[in-house]
């Protein structure tokens, strides 16, 4: 987490020098075009060497006279200080990645670009593949695993703050908190039915169970039915129309979610 928030705060250094540093004699904005998008890149990066913490495991190469394992789970501070990191650099909208200069020169999209790197740590975080790891730490270490539980409160609790604190929800969020319920769905009520993920471990693919056969589902079915319960209540106490025709959207396609037709 340290070495990305130094890389993060480099980033911002640079951001504000790339129209000069990219400018050349009676040439257009391709360069600077190319140098933005490394930036967002390498800050796409940085989150992805973040989100490798949750359901994390180490292998540490032993020769079987030395003792100690050889997997040991991502211990749940490392974990909970991840959560912390995703929470303040990239669910907090990120505003900083968007420059009005830059924009004007090759016509940035800020909302796509700063969902493009929310989706990012979503994608890691909130999939089977992860949560399956998490339950295996749980068996394994029990109360010092950072749990799916876990997880799904932290989340909620990020992604949701404004419900929690009765405010509104803007455009940023509002996209953040769409794409966090579409990848719920995704997981509860699957395209594809019956396939089966895979997961890396000592250099060879091994099998993810399927998630319609662990607590997956089951916490993921309650966890929808809690946003729901709380979109609800938010929505009906909203001044905000924005806000509230966006909680009564979630509402339906949580209702969708869980009850498909």
């Amino acid at each position: 987490m340290k070495a990305s928030n130094y890389g993060i705060k480099n980033l911002k250094r640079i951001l504000p020098n790339l129209v000069n540093w990219t400018k050349q004699p009676n040439e257009d904005y391709t360069a600077l075009e190319d140098m933005y998008g490394s930036l967002l890149g390498q800050f796409r990066t940085y989150i992805g060497h973040v989100t490798y913490n949750f359901g994390g495991v180490y292998e540490n190469i032993k020769k079987s006279n030395q003792a100690g394992n050889v997997y040991e789970y991502v211990s749940r501070q490392t974990q909970k200080e991840a959560a912390d990191f995703i929470n303040k650099q990239v669910f907090t909208t990120p505003a900083w990645v968007i420059n009005k200069e830059i924009a004007g020169k090759i016509g940035v999209n800020s909302t796509s670009a700063i969902l493009s790197l929310q989706e990012a740590a979503l994608g890691k975080m909130l999939s089977a593949a992860t949560m399956n790891k998490m339950l295996n730490a749980e068996v394994a270490i029990g109360s010092q695993a950072y749990t799916v539980m876990d997880l799904l409160t932290d989340l909620k609790q990020m992604v949701f703050t404004e419900l929690i604190a009765k405010k509104p929800v803007d455009i940023y969020r509002r996209n953040l908190q769409k794409s966090y319920v579409e990848r719920l769905g995704n997981i509860i009520n699957p395209t594809q039915a019956g396939t089966t993920s895979f997961i890396i471990r000592g250099g060879s693919a091994e099998p993810v169970m399927d998630t319609k056969k662990s607590d997956i589902i089951s916490y993921l079915k309650g966890h929808a039915h809690e946003l729901k319960a709380m979109t609800d209540a938010a929505a009906a106490a909203s001044d905000d129309r924005a806000t509230r025709y966006h909680l009564q959207d979630l509402s339906d396609r949580l209702k969708n979610i869980l009850d498909p037709k």
